[in-house]
């Protein structure tokens, strides 16, 4: 017999998620925010909002359910919908992508001490 996840919904309206469960990205944040000082865990941060909110937008092109947040997320990251052009939209997303990894890589690198 499946089982049914009860879900909550969020207070900006969209859909609801897994009462209990953490967005892994989030978990990364929580880590990094303890682990960082707050210029690099604040830096650290926003490019792991960036890197949820390109999430979105993939998982919004493969469920019918998440498709009001990846709409949401368009505007979010600077770009239109419906998409005036895939190419364009692509080449965006690629260098936030980008550049929100390496602002976590600098921030990690520089902040946190190896024993």
């Amino acid at each position: 017999m499946a089982t049914r996840r009860r879900t909550v919904p969020p207070p900006d309206g969209a859909p609801g998620r897994e009462v209990g469960r953490q967005d892994p990205g989030e978990k990364v944040r929580d880590y990094l925010t303890a682990a960082l000082d707050p210029a690099a865990a604040d830096r650290a941060s926003d490019a792991i909002g960036t890197l949820i909110r390109l999430r979105r937008i993939r998982a919004g092109g493969q469920h019918t359910g998440a498709r009001p947040r990846a709409v949401s997320a368009f505007g979010e990251i600077g770009l239109a919908f419906p998409l005036p052009s895939w190419a364009y939209a692509w080449t965006h997303i690629a260098w936030l992508a980008k550049d929100a990894l390496d602002a976590i890589r600098e921030e990690v690198h520089a902040g946190i001490a190896l024993p």
